[in-house]
């Protein structure tokens, strides 16, 4: 493999761990999004130097969050991994439900806590008015892309490609 996609895969590894997962998951789909077909995971644990139990559990949390997916080949009895078609669209997905989540979470807080509390309310306010705006230009933008807030129009990886 050259050098300069070893970087790469490497960086995706570290991409993918300061967001929770663990590295080998971000430096499988490193090898993934360059890679001109879908791998087997016996390519991908020869490829990346991974265990093979390593790396079929991290393709099992990828598939789960719907970042890989598998495909056959016709008369070829294993099973391939390749990057979402969808990964875009599953990527703004999870940011929308994060963002409304923090915004949710501070117009409950704001119910919930006593009325007394200036800080707390105070900080709870610029926290829900913070997530209410962002939610508004983050809906507004992937509608402009997809032609639907919620990402079930176009806006497959192949248009992006």
């Amino acid at each position: 493999m050259q050098e300069q996609a070893t970087r790469f895969i490497e960086e995706a590894g570290d991409f993918f761990e300061t967001r929770g997962m663990p590295p080998s998951a971000g430096r499988i789909v490193g090898l993934l999004l360059i890679s001109e077909k879908p791998r087997s995971a016996g390519e991908i644990a020869r490829l990346l130097f991974m265990s093979r139990g390593s790396v079929s559990m991290s393709m099992k949390t990828l598939e789960t969050v719907g970042i890989l997916k598998r495909r056959g080949i016709l008369g070829d009895r294993k099973v391939y991994h390749c990057v979402s078609e969808e990964l875009w669209l599953n990527t703004e997905r999870q940011l929308l439900q994060q963002v409304r989540g923090f915004y949710e979470l501070a117009k409950k807080g704001k119910k919930l806590l006593d009325p007394g509390n200036e800080f707390a309310h105070k900080r709870l306010e610029r926290m829900e008015g913070f997530h209410k705006r962002l939610l508004e230009n983050l809906e507004g933008l992937f509608e402009r892309i997809n032609g639907d807030p919620e990402g079930n129009g176009s806006g497959t990886m192949e248009e992006y490609g």
